[in-house]
């Protein structure tokens, strides 16, 4: 079922799709940030110090080689970038949740009502009457629906879920194609 098409409901409008590209920068920025900052870079960090002290002796390379004598040091301080990277990464995937959830709470009304449409009546369903392929498609859809919407809402919680911008939206676009 195509949501756009069936139901005319369009997804993402260009200024949303804008905003999340954007997002997506962002959050893309922040992990590579967060990936510099690894373990197995702390011998490399130490070499380019130690490297740069020789080739020019002065103060400010001979405290950047003090700062990465420490091996155990260097860990803690890149522990700790990882995390507040990390964080920063889930503030942007918090944004683009709030930015999806008014879209996932459009699209789950449009289901619902296209489900009460399909059903023809408004009453207690009997089973043959759920049964229906148009109406169990519909079911369907209103499960990925309510999936997407728990899925957006961790990241609009910022509760340690940490996906990006356009993963997120990609959840409502995979519902799209179903």
């Amino acid at each position: 079922m195509s949501f756009d098409k069936n139901l005319r409901l369009p997804l993402f409008d260009r200024e949303t799709l804008t905003t999340l590209h954007k997002l997506e920068d962002r959050w893309q920025h922040w992990h590579a940030c967060e990936n510099r900052f690894n373990d197995k870079n702390i011998q490399a960090d130490q070499d380019a110090a130690y490297a740069a002290f020789l080739d020019n002796p002065d103060d400010a390379h001979q405290q950047t080689l003090l700062a990465a004598a420490d091996r155990h040091q260097v860990a803690a301080r890149y522990a700790l970038l990882r995390r507040a990277y990390s964080d920063l990464r889930a503030r942007v995937s918090a944004e683009a949740g709030k930015l999806l959830l008014p879209l996932i709470k459009k699209l789950s009304e449009a289901l619902s009502a296209e489900y009460r449409k399909r059903l023809g009546r408004a009453g207690p369903e009997s089973y043959a009457e759920i049964r229906q392929p148009a109406v169990m498609e519909i079911r369907q859809a209103q499960n990925a629906a309510t999936s997407a919407y728990h899925r957006i809402t961790a990241a609009d919680q910022e509760s340690g879920r940490n996906d990006s911008p356009l993963n997120l939206a990609s959840v409502l676009l995979a519902m799209n194609r179903s």
